[in-house]
């Protein structure tokens, strides 16, 4: 995959109607179980321009919000009050920080090294903090790819770097070799199925 395929289809330069649907349905979900105000929040594999905390920023009273991956449009974020930071938490930890909430959606499929992302994610939270996932399921596969390389409705590139789909067995399993306790860890399937929602707390 080419630097530009990188580009246009993880960071989003432009939205698809049905990016947007995607996008608006992962964000229900999210702002149904998580309260961003009073809390500082990290957006992992948050795409270019940081879409999620654009929305948060409008729409809650975090106190602090901050964008990781793997390049940002740094200058317009700055702009916004949104901290950038560039890096892989796939590679390890980032930044030297911790934060309460930690977003990483519709980004796990991505990544190779998912365990070491997911543990990374835990070291950075804060003691009580969220991390939120979203994920697409083992049932998506086939719809997913047809609407990416039958009917072009989706970024084909993207579709094809996807290294995994995941069901719930798969995830608990994740975050227990995380350290994330199994009575802290909630799943639930969103998008008729299609979708996983995580929310896991660091409790230790």
């Amino acid at each position: 995959m080419s630097w530009k395929e990188r580009n246009k289809a993880f960071w989003f330069y432009d939205f698809s109607l049905l990016d947007k649907l995607f996008l608006h349905l992962r964000l229900h979900i999210v702002k149904k179980h998580v309260n961003f105000s009073g809390k500082s929040v990290l957006d992992v594999g948050c795409g270019y321009n940081a879409t999620n905390l654009q929305y948060i920023k409008k729409n809650y009273t975090p106190t602090s919000l901050a964008a990781l991956d793997l390049n940002l449009n740094t200058e317009f974020l700055n702009t916004l009050g949104i901290e950038s930071v560039i890096g892989n938490l796939e590679e390890g930890v980032v930044a030297g920080k911790k934060y309460d909430i930690i977003l990483a959606t519709a980004i796990l499929e991505h990544i190779q090294n998912d365990q070491n992302f997911v543990t990374s994610c835990y070291e950075m939270l804060n003691e009580g903090g969220l991390l939120v996932i979203t994920t697409p399921s083992i049932w998506s596969q086939p719809v997913l790819e047809f609407l990416a390389y039958k009917i072009h409705l989706i970024e084909e590139v993207e579709i094809r770097d996807h290294k995994r789909y995941y069901d719930k067995k798969m995830l608990v399993k994740i975050m227990a070799e995380a350290w994330f306790k199994a009575e802290n860890v909630k799943h639930e399937y969103f998008e008729l199925g299609m979708n996983n929602f995580i929310l896991a707390k660091k409790w230790n």
